[in-house]
């Protein structure tokens, strides 16, 4: 029942206290007769004034505009422009806390600040987004219009949390809707020789063009031994590169405990020789000794070096091994790089060769010899690969769909296909949720395929 002025003058006293009540307003009968209005916002009751002083009228007013100001923010809305708060210091501030921060504010200045920075905040409706959307859709992929939508919508929750906007002012945001379940693109053998082969070669190069394209093979090989982000390579210092220590104990372990009868291992190593825990053996045991040199053990089986890598979104420090492959090239480009000059190189080689020269290098690239102060110099001092990388694609003859990031897809559908668990990808690859990493169960099609030929197997052997 609606509430009048009528209604409000003729309420009597009872024996105890009771309440009118509509919507959010409220009215309390003591039993004294005394009459009061309240408004009512998240589960509290606000004071507004005394019947007969304040009217029905005036009290509904009064609740209005509490309600609006508690529930939903200042009733008055910012002047300002989409640009204005977005280069504002309270709106820097909080991005500037975000790992997403330098991403978010590259995406502003080149997309979303030319196309939305001069409308008012409060002007921008669902019609703006729309048409935003439509703009953007023409010419870069679904997923990258929807995460440009979602630093528009951090824009619009950081205006309200400031109270600059109410909630009732924020635009409706649809992303577009997203194939989960898509395949991604996993370069196959030919297509990976033939772009490596791309980004080797230096034939028909001048000097100067050749020291410019001398990076990218190596981040290639990175992405597809490691499987790391384009900014996770282009962020690697040489202090990342760290020894993962000596896994002879581990070996041991498994080589003891693989025989019935265990034999007595005897190690070989540069601090001299291991027997048996007591350093002692018996008549028994010398029967059973076998000769292992500890150095080739490690060489054989396992990897010296990984790279340290602390991943942006989950800011989570992992240690990726390095393949001993790009261990040693990656050896030889430090020492180019940061110590000696291609001359020198030159004459390593030579020595390699068993080719006479006048003054021999004690080097040995199986090994990283990284001097304290390069510990702290970036690897590959690049802002940006994307050319290089497009003409090593092109000049392989591969189609434009390959981007850079399809390295990271190849190594995670192989390296699940090669017999590593979930988990392990997961960890390698830094994917913040496993849920991530089981996309690619479903996306390799060689894969799928496999295991279906399993299920045909199957059901003809039930149906015969």
């Amino acid at each position: 029942m609606a509430l009048t002025q009528a209604t409000v003058d003729n309420l009597k006293p009872r024996d105890k206290v009771y309440w009118k009540k509509e919507n959010n307003l409220c009215i309390k009968v003591q039993a004294t007769g005394k009459i009061a209005y309240y408004c009512y916002i998240n589960r509290n009751f606000s004071f507004l004034g005394h019947h007969p002083n304040l009217t029905l009228k005036q009290a509904k007013v009064l609740k209005t505009n509490l309600y609006a100001e508690k529930s939903m923010g200042k009733t008055q809305l910012t002047k300002k422009t989409f640009a204005d708060f977005v280069n504002s210091n309270a709106f820097q501030d909080w991005s500037k806390g975000r790992v997403t921060h330098e991403a978010r504010m590259k995406s502003m200045r080149s997309t979303i600040l030319p196309i939305l920075g001069r409308y008012k905040l409060k002007d921008i409706t669902e019609r703006e987004i729309t048409n935003y959307k439509n703009r953007r859709v023409a010419t870069v992929a679904k997923t990258s219009v929807n995460r440009e939508l979602n630093d528009i919508s951090a824009v619009f929750s950081q205006a309200v949390g400031q109270k600059l906007l109410r909630k009732d002012n924020v635009p409706l945001i649809k992303k577009f809707k997203e194939d989960k379940g898509r395949e991604r693109r996993v370069l196959s053998r030919a297509e990976l020789k033939a772009l490596r082969l791309s980004a080797k070669t230096t034939k028909g190069l001048t000097p100067q063009q050749k020291n410019q394209k001398e990076h990218i093979k190596y981040i290639i090989d990175i992405a597809l031994y490691c499987g790391l982000r384009k900014g996770e390579i282009l962020n690697l210092k040489w202090g990342d590169i760290v020894e993962r220590g000596s896994f002879l104990e581990d070996y041991l372990e498994e080589k003891m405990y693989s025989t019935t009868k265990d034999p007595v291992l005897v190690i070989n190593t540069k601090a001299g020789t291991i027997k048996n825990q007591d350093n002692i053996l018996t008549e028994e045991e010398k029967g059973w000794v076998e000769e292992i040199d500890a150095e080739k053990i490690e060489e054989k089986i396992y990897s010296d070096y990984g790279f340290k890598v602390k991943a942006k979104k989950t800011e989570q420090t992992r240690i990726i091994p390095i393949a001993k492959k790009l261990a040693k090239e990656l050896a030889q480009y430090y020492f180019i790089r940061c110590n000696k000059t291609d001359e020198d190189f030159e004459k390593w080689v030579a020595r390699k060769k068993k080719v006479p020269v006048d003054d021999e290098l004690p080097v040995n690239f199986d090994r990283f010899n990284i001097h304290k102060d390069h510990k702290k110099r970036r690897i590959f001092p690049y802002t940006s690969i994307d050319t290089s990388f497009g003409t090593a694609r092109d000049n392989a003859g591969l189609d434009n769909e390959i981007t850079f990031h399809c390295l990271r897809h190849t190594f995670c559908t192989n390296a699940l296909e090669a017999g590593l668990t979930l988990q392990d990808v997961k960890d390698l690859a830094g994917h913040a949720s496993i849920a991530t990493t089981e996309l690619y169960l479903h996306t390799n099609r060689r894969r799928k395929f496999v295991q279906y030929k399993k299920y045909e197997t199957h059901l003809s052997k039930m149906l015969r």
